[in-house]
């Protein structure tokens, strides 16, 4: 289901706001420490904030990615979400 943005959670807003800024810290911001991503587009779980890190500057960053929110569900503190 398709979620317009004042539906969104904060963290999900602050994420796509630290995504967009290419800001490291801010994005790092939005994840527990025990943040896991389940990244299908590289075929690899990131399962630490240093791989979670690097994945974002590696992806984001260098490549100067933007964050789209299409459609996410939220869960006992586990955000699901699909971005293009």
């Amino acid at each position: 289901m398709s979620q317009n943005e004042s539906s969104l959670p904060q963290v999900i807003i602050d994420y796509i706001n630290a995504s967009n800024a290419h800001d490291a810290e801010a994005y790092m911001n939005t994840f527990s420490d025990r943040a896991v991503i389940k990244e299908e587009s590289i075929g690899s779980d990131l399962t630490s904030r240093a791989e979670i890190e690097d994945y974002f500057v590696t992806y984001f960053v260098k490549m100067n990615t933007r964050t789209e929110m299409i459609s996410y569900t939220s869960k006992h503190n586990v955000i699901d979400m699909r971005r293009g």
